[in-house]
């Protein structure tokens, strides 16, 4: 049993992977927000709604634990497939922003639990990644739960 002044037993480790037209084109690792751990403890009592879209903007500010929205938020595309896909201690959600959707300078990356608004579970500042109109860029976060 932990006690408040016992050393963490069990932390997140994020990596984003981002490809260009099916392409990897970067891998980095991602960063879980406060409000994306106090949603992670909601959800393990059944409260919240699931992961359900990625965003991108051309934002600049470092990430931070406090971040509650991207700085720019320019296009959010539904996941691929809503709630993620879970596989033993990782859970995986992907995304893709078509050409034509989120056109532009892509500095930073977010996951969220809704269609606007909702709740920022993480936030990525890497990039740029310019995205031309007929690009695809695709962005597939994993979260491995390990001691």
């Amino acid at each position: 049993m932990s006690t408040p002044d016992s050393p963490c037993l069990v932390r997140f480790c994020d990596t984003l992977q981002v490809y260009r037209n099916r392409t990897l084109i970067d891998r980095i690792d991602d960063k879980i927000t406060s409000a994306g751990f106090a949603w992670i403890v909601q959800r393990m009592k059944g409260q919240g709604g699931e992961v359900s879209h990625m965003a991108v903007g051309s934002g600049t500010t470092t990430a931070a634990l406090g971040d509650t929205a991207l700085v720019v938020e320019t296009a959010r595309v539904a996941l691929t497939t809503p709630g993620g896909v879970i596989s033993g201690d990782t859970i995986t959600f992907e995304a893709e922003f078509p050409a034509g959707v989120g056109t532009g300078t892509v500095n930073e990356i977010g996951l969220f639990d809704a269609a606007s608004g909702g709740t920022l579970i993480s936030r990525n500042v890497k990039g740029p990644y310019p995205k031309e109109a007929g690009d695809s860029l695709i962005f597939v976060l994993s979260i491995k739960v390990q001691q």
